[in-house]
């Protein structure tokens, strides 16, 4: 991977899933100066072109449309255009939406036609993919304009998550929704954005958002700089470093959260060498994820070890704890049959294994995180090597399963329905399990989690699984990462710690409603 080429938006659908946690990343409150600017400019760097699932493109999305309920970082469900819900029996489900919410073209929203919509979404089979909660969903009926009744041909704990699931109408690129603003042009370069004024939440302070994708991050800084954009979002670990410590922090504030992806290595368990739960464990332990946090990610991130996300409210910290043990990894290593062995070719050094990790090119955090990798794995006489690929060959690859080893930045949370996403059986319709994972253990405790009626067998299946995970992992699991954006001066922006304000821009100045202001 050459050096020069910063951090491009984080992958596509198939391992970033509609970025939908950058939407999802609320509870928050955002304040702004007492001038108002008529337009805000956001230049997402090297994003890999304007579209409704990467990139630009995502960023207005998620300020252009909204689910009946949005994930808090702890994974609970919290209002959004829908002001209540609830369980009536095991297999119906009811909705309060609010009152008087109104689409961008001046639809009514009400209840029949959220239904409708909802229709659609139950028969996609992508989006039952994304949200599997609806491959439950037998019909979705109003009974007022406000009332939703969802009918389930059985239990499905997650459904009041996965009704986070954005509602529009029109194309995924240019979607019709009911958020703070609406889509008004669109190009390769740019996504232009205009205040909604019948938004439920109250008038938008800012009238205009332009959302561009500049060509490289020194060029969208360089125009921060000078005042052309007001806002950098998802800059790299490194990056976030080198602003810090320069001469011009006075100029603007960088603002970071947690982001519920995850950095890790998935193995493709249809081949014979993975077969060995032993073999994986020992991979795990000879990782020490406080080094990657520190030297790769500069601290913006936190230690993973399995695909639950490790602020769920459901989740133990410490029930899948991998510890840093090269020594004991070795000995599963021998275990497993494994010894150090020669290699035929003399350019090679000895080892135990050899891998062949497929990875993007032009992704500088991965460049860092292979390096680091081959350093550690090498301790325990472990040989990978890396396979760079242009980004749209490697998406190809790994979502057909075309690679030994792949690195990812998974989208895994907040809800606990994205981990069954990817590691449930690749048999099932709805799943996006590329990896080839088959685990009864696991797929029985996801059938037990999926029919939970209460949090403390939520929390005892998730806690189970997260075990099971670590005994028999799919992949080597790294950190989460996070994510930061960077805000020129003049703004004075307030978030609660954790939190990114990016959604939350529409209150700049905003003359919010009062029932906004209640909730």
């Amino acid at each position: 991977m050459r050096p020069e080429q910063r951090c491009r938006a984080t992958l596509s659908s198939w391992c970033g899933i509609l970025f939908l946690a950058a939407a999802s990343a609320g509870c928050n409150t955002s304040q702004a100066s007492p001038s108002i600017p008529n337009t805000v400019t956001i230049a997402f760097p090297e994003g890999t072109g304007v579209s409704s699932d990467i990139g630009a493109g995502q960023v207005a999305r998620s300020l252009a449309v909204e689910g009946l309920t949005l994930l808090a970082p702890d994974g609970r469900p919290t209002a959004r255009l829908a002001s209540d819900w609830k369980w009536i029996d095991e297999t119906t489900f009811q909705v309060t939406m609010l009152p008087g919410l109104t689409l961008h073209n001046g639809e009514k929203l009400d209840a029949a036609r959220a239904a409708e919509i909802f229709q659609g979404l139950v028969s996609s089979p992508r989006r039952k993919q994304l949200f599997p909660a609806l491959a439950d969903v037998t019909s979705v009926r109003a009974t007022s304009d406000t009332e939703l009744i969802f009918s389930l041909a059985r239990h499905s704990w997650w459904l009041p998550e996965d009704l986070s699931i954005p509602l529009s109408i029109g194309p995924d690129n240019r979607p019709i929704g009911a958020g703070p603003y609406q889509i008004v042009e669109q190009s390769d370069a740019n996504v232009t954005l205009r205040r909604f004024d019948a938004y439920h939440g109250g008038r938008p302070g800012i009238p205009r958002v332009i959302v561009r994708t500049d060509s490289t991050l020194r060029t969208a800084w360089a125009s921060l700089l000078r005042g052309d954009v007001d806002v950098v979002v998802d800059l790299p670990p490194d990056t976030v470093e080198l602003i810090r410590n320069d001469d011009v922090q006075g100029t603007r504030q960088i603002i970071a959260f947690p982001r519920p992806y995850q950095y890790l290595i998935a193995f493709n368990m249809r081949l014979p060498k993975f077969a060995d739960p032993r073999i994986r464990q020992a991979l795990n332990m000879a990782i020490d994820r406080g080094a990657i946090v520190e030297n790769v990610l500069k601290g913006s991130g936190a230690p993973s070890t399995g695909p639950i996300w490790y602020g769920h409210w459901a989740a133990d910290p410490s029930a899948s704890a991998i510890p840093f043990a090269p020594g004991r990894a070795e000995a599963l290593l021998n275990a497993a049959g494994l010894p150090v062995t020669p290699s035929k070719d003399p350019r090679l050094a000895p080892a135990r294994l050899r891998l062949t990790c497929l990875v993007p090119d032009g992704f500088i955090v991965y460049e860092h995180l292979a390096l680091e990798l081959q350093r550690q794995l090498s301790d325990v006489d472990v040989d990978i090597t890396f396979d760079v690929q242009p980004f749209d060959k490697y998406n190809e690859r790994a979502e057909t399963g075309d690679f030994e080893a792949v690195m990812v930045d998974l989208s895994s949370g907040f809800s606990l329905s994205r981990a069954s996403v990817f590691w449930r059986s690749p048999r099932r319709p709805d799943t996006l399990n590329s990896f080839g994972y088959e685990n009864p253990e696991t797929e029985s405790l996801f059938e037990q989690l999926r029919s939970a009626t209460n949090d403390s067998s939520v929390r005892s299946v998730v806690q189970k699984l997260q075990d099971a995970f670590r005994r028999n992992p799919p992949a080597i699991f790294l950190a989460w990462n996070e994510r930061a954006r960077t805000f020129r001066g003049g703004f004075e922006i307030t978030a609660q710690p954790g939190t990114d304000p990016l959604p939350r821009l529409w209150e700049w100045g905003a003359q919010r409603s009062e029932r906004t202001a209640a909730r």
